[in-house]
């Protein structure tokens, strides 16, 4: 089974009408219609509901294989199953209205069918459903492809939006560089000559602005969960001579110096969740 939409322009009325139907055995059952963008919205949520609990009753996949369809079927497909999800999570608000908490549930279900029915998430869909103006599926679609194959993996699973994390990396001039922050969003984007590179959108503790920071693959980065108090400067030099008057510190290490990223990990009491390129 699966949903078919046809939609008709009414000249009088001046609406598109959106008439959902479901193929069942090579036929054709009309469902409903609708014109408003988000009754049609919850309209697919209803039939993709009607096709899920078909399908557990007669122990078969809820959503058929996307072989044989072109790009726009495909979009078109995985638009209903995501409109599917978003009533089951959101009682049929769209996922871009969602809140935190339903984008992380609704991700979450979304990319369990996903594998369940073995969908790749390639450039050429992804670029499909973008250009259908479905940035919300595109932006899921990607974030499952980099979820599957990327090296930022780890990553994306973590840095949930409104997750409070403490950063621990290297400026651009490879001083250490320690950040308690909220996440806004983790997503993974060709930057430069470098095909992936992880964008962490985050406002950090007691501050207003938000902030953008490019991981590229090479960098060295280790993401705390929680806010942890970490005394950088002790953490970094060692102090050779102290009178009442002069202090004179050495630092441990060098620029872009990996033994900090190990100290720091047998320094710190706290739940490590991302750690990338420190051996």
């Amino acid at each position: 089974m699966r949903i078919v939409k046809e939609e008709q322009y009414n000249k009088i009325t001046q609406q598109t009408v959106t008439k959902v139907y479901i193929e069942i055995d090579g036929g054709l059952e009309f469902f409903g219609e609708a014109s408003e963008p988000q009754k049609v919205f919850a309209l697919i949520g209803e039939a993709n509901a009607f096709i899920d609990e078909q399908a557990q009753k007669e122990g078969e996949s809820a959503i058929p294989s996307l072989e044989g369809m072109d790009m726009n079927q495909q979009v078109d497909e995985l638009s209903d199953m995501l409109a599917g999800i978003c009533i089951e999570v959101g009682n049929g608000i769209t996922y871009g209205m969602m809140t935190s908490e339903q984008k992380a549930q609704a991700k979450e279900f979304f990319f369990k069918k996903m594998k369940e029915c073995r969908i790749i998430a390639t450039d050429e869909l992804i670029d499909a459903a973008e250009k259908e103006n479905m940035l919300n599926l595109g932006s899921l679609l990607m974030q499952y492809k980099y979820y599957t194959n990327g090296e930022f993996r780890e990553a994306l699973e973590q840095l949930t939006e409104g997750r409070k994390v403490t950063i621990v990396k290297f400026s651009e001039f490879g001083f250490p560089v320690v950040i308690n922050t909220v996440i806004n969003s983790a997503t993974v984007k060709p930057y430069a000559q470098y095909s992936e590179s992880l964008h962490i959108v985050h406002k950090h503790k007691r501050k207003r602005n938000q902030y953008v920071n490019i991981i590229l693959p090479k960098d060295k980065l280790l993401i705390y969960d929680g806010w942890i108090d970490i005394d950088v400067e002790n953490l970094t030099y060692n102090l050779n001579k102290r009178d009442d008057l002069i202090s004179v510190r050495q630092s441990k290490y060098g620029s872009f110096d990996n033994q900090f990223m190990r100290d720091a990990i047998n320094c710190i009491k706290g739940n490590l969740i991302v750690k990338l390129n420190v051996d």
